[in-house]
């Protein structure tokens, strides 16, 4: 079955029954294994999963009601134990806006389907840092953008969030985390390019000591990608060398 959004509705996934629910969870975790190959798929993945989340909480809860699970089991957990695999903060985000906008009629199934998994993060962002008020002002605004769908709606719901959550220092596992996602994405080049300006903008001193991280960095990648370049080259001059004329022996 493919992870397809606009091809699974949240009333499909209710319907279906919990082993087609539970392949839908595996299909997801396999699809994370080869995700540079996938990229498009599992983006769309991500919004059917968020669904399924929904699905997958009552689950949860009628198993706690009914004491065959663990009263302070959580949702990740419970994904974990069920499928193997930790659930990611990404699908996570998604179920916390559908459950919050979706289902609560703020905006529809399909402004969800056809909205980015980056502004959907970023609305279920804004809803946690909410506490799950759906009648705070940054959540009716972060619906707004949502039905809206201008090309400025990430920033817009960027800003939002800003309102209610002021942004902390990223840790050191989420600035590698998003160059992955950055590299994955295919726009590491991008990012990489425009790397000297950024440092440009710092203090001497951390111009300084980010001109020897990217010394380091460069030797590195000189050490295990350099015979690629070496290769190349050779390439290179093999198919430009003149046309050399053997003789036959006399």
């Amino acid at each position: 079955m493919k992870l397809i959004a606009k091809e699974l509705s949240y009333a499909a996934i209710i319907a279906l029954t919990i082993e087609a629910q539970d392949e839908l969870a595996r299909n997801f975790v396999k699809g994370n294994a080869k995700l540079k190959d996938t990229r498009d798929e599992q983006n769309e993945g991500s919004k059917v999963i968020g669904k399924l989340l929904c699905v997958l909480e009552e689950r949860l809860e009628k198993g706690k009601t009914a004491m065959a699970i663990a009263p302070n089991k959580t949702l990740k957990e419970f994904f974990k134990d069920t499928y193997g695999a930790a659930l990611q903060n990404h699908p996570y985000s998604l179920k916390n806006a559908f459950g919050a906008f979706v289902r609560t009629a703020l905006v529809t199934e399909l402004d969800y389907d056809v909205n980015s998994g980056n502004c959907l993060e970023l609305a279920g962002r804004i809803v946690t840092a909410c506490n799950g008020n759906l009648e705070h002002q940054a959540v009716k605004d972060a619906a707004f953008q949502l039905k809206e769908r201008s090309n400025k709606a990430a920033k817009n719901l960027r800003e939002i969030l800003l309102t209610v959550k002021p942004a902390a220092k990223m840790t050191a596992d989420e600035a590698i985390e998003m160059m992955e996602t950055i590299s994955s994405d295919g726009q590491l080049a991008v990012a990489i390019a425009v790397l000297p300006d950024l440092v440009l903008k710092m203090s001497d001193e951390q111009q300084l000591a980010m001109y020897g991280t990217f010394a380091s960095a460069l030797q590195a990648f000189d050490e295990k990608a350099g015979h690629l370049a070496d290769a190349y080259s050779k390439r290179i001059e093999t198919a430009e060398a003149p046309i050399q004329v053997i003789k036959a022996a006399a």
